[in-house]
């Protein structure tokens, strides 16, 4: 019997080569994991077997029979399903909408939205969010939620082929579990999964061989429970990763930043911490806990009823009452001088107790502008719909946040000191790319990502808050982004990190918060930390509102 998926040379060229000679095989019932560096073609291969992409040469057979689909609908005709990196949900449609949204139950020209619902629940509840209203904008759930209402959609399809490109991204280990569970019913029926993966670990747990792709090339397949993931990080960047540095003894001095009070709807409830110079803090939670809102209100991106937000200054001396004042973003227009003088009186009862020499002051922080004007840069969990301008080349987007500074009296852009100033940071932060005039579309992730923090480090931001900053980029990249923020550490900038992986958080923070239920349920310095420490705390929150 033939296998379900057989690929034999394919080809794939942009201004490159992308695919060069791949061959590829999948047998019923068995999870294949695909794993490679980014920009190695993973994402490419699996678009064409999705109809979403024409290869220049090579065949696919599906069980047996040539099989070269013209469009997505056609491929899933065939019980081809894929569940892309990059979410695909319209936010302006339903949860229900975007899981059926090319088979939505109709009668007499209308849609049946009571069945609809009742499917949609079906669906959610293989997933994880049976609660989870249907009838919702996909819009106002975060990025994990999205992900997950994506899987639901590919599983409530009859499909023989399933296509996961990395599906756990931004899921936590609850999430990832029930993802499993689904994985490994759909293999008792015979079907074949594609599982395109950075994480090891998941690899040796639910698939069965391993094939490791190089510059569009196919490089080794191994069985995934026999090999060791040294080797296969060896083979997917060809050669041996240098050895990680280790975080230095950060001094812990003066308090960047303050947050007090915080309310933000639901999922942000009286939030409260600090984050001290030269120190990385780490959020840990569920999806759905409150990790993104807090960053967001903070950066003025979510609207939040109260709390206060206090960023100190490096040298107290520096300021001087009428400079402070000015520093503190306020509706100037309806701000009179007697509320300045009283802002700036209550400013100078605000100092940080374990040093004298750094000066809190609070910043009413509305929208991002006001943020930024603060010295507060976020690095988003979607980098690609909220952190950069795909269609706008490196010097644009590492320049956004600076225009003033590089503009010409005529307010005309400058572009040589534009283009001087993305050459300088993407030196430093070894950002590969063709020239800065390069769309940062056609960058992988991980470059992509250097490019959002260029930004903020061309406005020298003090507090930087990064979401999810390793979400879907290779291991290779992770390191590199890894060393970046233990550096910017180094500088004396204060770090927050929200992130799904306990031991990316673990190997990385000086000290991290966990929030349960939109509270914050507990804090674990490195001494105190273990994974099943900071998972209960994850849990408490609800199931203390369980309990009432």
């Amino acid at each position: 019997m033939p296998p379900l998926l057989n690929v034999s040379a394919l080809r794939k060229s942009y201004s490159v080569p992308v695919l060069t000679d791949f061959s590829f095989d999948l047998e019923r019932g068995e999870v294949h994991a695909l794993i490679g560096s980014n920009g190695a073609g993973k994402s490419t291969f699996a678009r064409i077997l999705c109809g979403l992409t024409m290869p220049d040469s090579g065949e696919v057979q599906l069980e047996g029979r040539q099989w070269k689909p013209r469009s997505k609908i056609e491929a899933e005709h065939s019980g081809i399903v894929m569940v892309l990196q990059e979410l695909n949900v319209i936010g302006t449609l339903s949860v229900a909408e975007n899981i059926f949204l090319n088979r939505l139950p109709r009668g007499a020209g209308f849609v049946r939205y009571s069945l609809l619902h009742q499917q949609a629940r079906q669906a959610l509840a293989r997933v994880g969010l049976g609660d989870l209203d249907p009838a919702m904008p996909a819009e106002r759930l975060g990025v994990g939620h999205q992900q997950l209402v994506e899987i639901a959609g590919a599983l409530a399809l009859n499909c023989r082929i399933l296509i996961l490109d990395e599906p756990t991204a931004a899921l936590t280990d609850p999430e990832i579990e029930r993802l499993f569970e689904n994985i490994r019913k759909l293999q008792r029926e015979g079907v074949g999964v594609i599982y395109i993966s950075h994480r090891m670990d998941e690899i040796r747990r639910i698939a069965g061989r391993v094939t490791v792709l190089r510059d569009g090339r196919r490089v080794a397949t191994h069985p995934a429970d026999q090999t060791a993931p040294t080797e296969l990080v060896r083979e997917m960047v060809g050669h041996d990763l240098p050895e990680r540095k280790q975080a230095s003894q950060r001094v812990k001095a003066e308090v960047a930043l303050r947050v007090s009070n915080m309310n933000a709807g639901d999922r942000v409830r009286n939030v409260s911490f600090e984050v001290h110079r030269g120190e990385i803090l780490g959020i840990a939670g569920l999806i759905g806990s409150g990790r993104t809102e807090t960053l967001r209100a903070i950066f003025g991106a979510e609207p939040k009823e109260s709390g206060q937000v206090f960023v100190g200054r490096v040298e107290a001396g520096e300021a001087s009452p009428s400079r402070m004042v000015r520093d503190v973003p306020t509706s100037s227009a309806r701000s009179t001088e007697k509320t300045k003088a009283a802002e700036y009186a209550a400013l100078q009862t605000l100092r940080d107790p374990d040093a004298a020499s750094c000066e809190l002051r609070r910043v009413v922080i509305r929208q991002p502008a006001d943020a930024v004007r603060a010295g507060i840069g976020m690095v988003p969990e979607d980098r690609k719909q909220q952190g950069l301008l795909l269609s706008q080349s490196v010097r644009v987007n590492t320049t956004l946040a600076t225009l003033p500074r590089h503009s010409r009296r005529a307010g005309w852009l400058d572009t040589r000191a534009e283009t001087a100033t993305s050459s300088e940071l993407c030196k430093r932060l070894a950002v590969r790319c063709a020239s800065m005039e390069q769309p940062v579309s056609e960058l992988s992730g991980g470059t992509q990502q250097k490019v959002v923090v260029a930004r903020w480090l061309a406005r020298d931001c003090q507090v930087l808050l990064f979401d999810e900053p390793t979400r879907g980029i290779d291991v290779a990249a992770k390191d590199a982004i890894y060393q970046l923020l233990r550096d910017l550490a180094g500088e004396g900038k204060a770090l927050v990190v929200v992130s799904s992986e306990l031991t990316e958080l673990m190997a990385l923070c000086d000290r991290i918060l966990v929030m349960s239920n939109g509270a914050l349920a507990g804090e674990f310095l490195p001494g105190q930390w273990t994974q099943e420490a900071i998972t209960q705390a994850a849990f408490s929150g609800y199931l203390e509102s369980s309990r009432k």
